[in-house]
Order: C-alpha cells, then sequence, then structure tokens
C-alpha cells in the first residue's frame, strides 16, 4: 500500500513540474489595466498602436521594469517598433532588446504607488494578430491571442 501512495505522490509532482508556469514575472510589479488602440489599414499589414499600460508597484525603489514585445529584426519584416514611451506627456527612457520593452523609470518608484504609461509603437505583427483574407477575398484582422493557443 505504501508504493502505491509514493507511485501516486512521485506521478503528482511530476505532473505539476511539467504544467507549471516558469514565464519569468517580475514580483515588483503588478500590471493592473492594458488599453490598447489600434489603427489598422486595407492597403498595408503595418499597424499603428499606442498603449495605455497601468502598473502598481509592490515594492520601493524599483527603476525600470519589461514588457513582452516583439521588436522588429534586420532579417524579417515582422515586429514591432516602439516610437515613444510616455508619462504625464514627459518622455521616458526605453530600450527594446531580446523581445522586451524596458521601460526606464524617471523616478524609483514608491510601494503601491500606481502609474500609467503610454506607449506608441508601429510595424507588422509577428504573431497574434493575424491579417489576411477570408475565403471571400475580404481582407480580415483576427486576434490569436495567448493564452488559449
Amino acid at each position: 500500500m505504501n508504493k502505491f501512495f509514493a507511485v501516486i505522490l512521485l506521478s503528482f509532482i511530476i505532473i505539476s513540474q511539467t504544467f507549471a508556469d516558469h514565464y519569468p514575472r517580475n514580483p515588483d510589479i503588478d500590471i493592473q489595466h492594458y488599453t490598447f488602440n489600434i489603427t489598422l489599414s486595407d492597403t498595408t499589414n503595418e499597424i499603428f498602436g499606442k498603449t495605455s499600460v497601468e502598473v502598481k508597484f509592490l515594492t520601493e525603489n524599483v527603476k525600470e521594469f519589461a514588457l513582452d514585445l516583439v521588436e522588429k529584426s534586420p532579417s524579417s519584416e515582422t515586429g514591432m517598433s516602439v516610437q515613444s514611451v510616455t508619462i504625464n506627456n514627459s518622455n521616458v527612457n526605453y530600450q527594446q532588446k531580446d523581445d522586451r520593452l524596458i521601460i526606464h523609470l524617471i523616478t524609483p518608484s514608491k510601494k503601491d504607488e500606481i502609474r500609467t504609461y503610454q506607449i506608441s509603437y508601429s510595424g507588422i505583427p509577428a504573431d497574434g494578430l493575424i491579417i489576411s483574407k477570408n475565403k471571400y477575398g475580404d481582407r480580415t484582422f483576427f486576434g490569436d491571442n495567448w493564452p488559449d493557443r
């Protein structure tokens, strides 16, 4: 009987590790809200986006945080290029690196402080927004979003 419980316990541990979420998290922030404004076109696959991100800082002295954003690479036509990051109409330093947008805070955070950043970007989506034609030849835009994939 003890072997049976040991096998069940071992199976549970293996299964829980297999399905565990290993995505790197930033324990210093909690994204409260996103607002996406995207301009689409019937003549090009390039989109223009302006995103508002409300960030709650869970700790003091956060100096930067990162968001996922597939960057445009020289070897591909797809990916996004950031034109600006602002807060209260003031420019914020940022860098795009390894498909991440790293936002450098103007002043370090305070615990439980909430700030809203505006990010302007453009490009051809690499994934997530499918721009194509339907079976009738009409141009379509379809959101194929995680976590449902």
